[in-house]
């Protein structure tokens, strides 16, 4: 007999636990794992590959027949459709994701009696709303066991949210070392990237990151701006509140030619092919998988020492680690890799070995079945 599992997230947009959830579904052998998925809200672009693969995707806002405009009778409605759906659909397991979901999905599994109930912390919250954090203490002992993605996710979640210690583990996000792969040769040009003007490829730093303020793109480009002298092309991939405001501050910075904006992607695996130096500025950090992804593709990171970031990347060896809004720090070690690109393809070398052989996808997949055995 199969387990039965309900995954349940707040959407399905492009995000690592978003990204986590669909690798479950998809990955799990479907004759002994049955895994479904419960977004608040639209899907997201997510939500159309897990329906390819024939997982369930329910919106629990399709299920409401009046929505309020009110926040907080809303909160309720979803939560009365959520019992509604778990009382009808009887999992073995209740797994949730992210702190909306962590909420919502505790208090439903609490009312209908879910044999087991999982969450994973994603990140370091340090920007989550004071109210979410108080009610999240509340039902701190709801979930049976806590996959953190990082040691410095297990400590925040101690720390913040008062989990019992016994009740949390480290599982690492993995990465599809068979998509995620370097280049054929060092630095192949696609053409996609390369300077209109002059026709000459400049070295690519890349950033794939939310346009947020915790991904720090403001000290990415006043680190930048400190090498004019040197030749590179900033590559940003993303969306978010401050995509004007990075935008407009790189054209007052007088590199705004250097920058090239290629908006939200998919097409990720390519994007880090072409690159030579990837970047993560980020002020918190709770591992941020996309360094990973860089580093199955062979590229060196560049990044701030803060969260799980130092689990993954290993300094001077892998990359580069700097101290989070230091903008003369990171543009020093973005100086140090552009000056020796040939020291970069070695740090990417080792990064694609390290991840290979600790952040490979299988492995973690393989680490959820044997708790998701371990409960049934």
């Amino acid at each position: 007999m199969s387990i039965k599992i309900v995954h349940c997230i707040p959407t399905l947009a492009l995000g690592g636990a978003e990204r986590l959830v669909a690798d479950l579904c998809v990955s799990l052998p479907r004759a002994a794992f049955e895994s479904m998925v419960v977004t608040m809200v639209a899907g997201g672009p997510l939500e159309e590959e897990l329906r390819s693969a024939g997982v369930r995707v329910v919106r629990l806002d399709s299920l409401i027949k009046k929505h309020s405009k009110i926040k907080w009778i809303l909160w309720y409605e979803r939560a009365r459709a959520l019992v509604s759906f778990l009382r009808k659909e009887s999992p073995t397991i209740l797994h949730t994701h992210l702190t909306s979901a962590d909420i919502l999905g505790w208090y439903a599994a609490r009312k209908t009696g879910v044999k087991h109930i999982i969450s994973t912390e994603h990140n370091i919250n340090a920007d989550e709303k004071k109210w979410q954090t108080f009610v999240k203490k509340l039902l701190a002992t709801t979930p049976a066991r806590v996959v953190c993605l990082s040691e410095a996710i297990k400590q925040f979640a101690v720390r913040t949210y008062h989990f019992p210690e016994k009740k949390l583990l480290v599982i690492y996000d993995g990465v599809d070392i068979q998509k995620f792969i370097p280049a054929p040769l060092p630095s192949v040009v696609s053409g996609a990237f390369t300077n209109n003007k002059t026709n000459v490829r400049m070295p690519h730093i890349t950033c794939v990151a939310r346009m947020e303020p915790q991904k720090g793109h403001e000290i990415l480009l006043r680190a930048l701006a400190l090498l004019d002298d040197l030749a590179w092309e900033l590559v940003l991939v993303g969306a978010g509140s401050l995509l004007t405001y990075s935008l407009d501050l790189a054209r007052d910075l007088n590199i705004r030619e250097r920058v090239n904006y290629l908006g939200t992607r998919r097409d990720i695996p390519a994007i880090l092919q072409d690159t030579d130096i990837f970047v993560l500025p980020s002020l918190w950090e709770g591992l941020g998988i996309v360094v990973l992804e860089a580093g199955a593709c062979g590229v060196p990171v560049v990044a701030s020492n803060v969260g799980g970031i130092p689990e993954m990347v290993i300094d001077k060896e892998t990359g580069l680690l700097v101290p989070p809004g230091d903008v003369e720090a990171l543009s020093h070690a973005l100086r140090e890799l552009l000056s020796n690109l040939a020291r970069a393809h070695e740090m990417g070398v080792a990064a694609r070995a390290r991840v290979a052989q600790y952040f490979a996808l299988m492995r973690t997949i393989e680490k959820y079945k044997s708790l998701y055995k371990s409960l049934k």
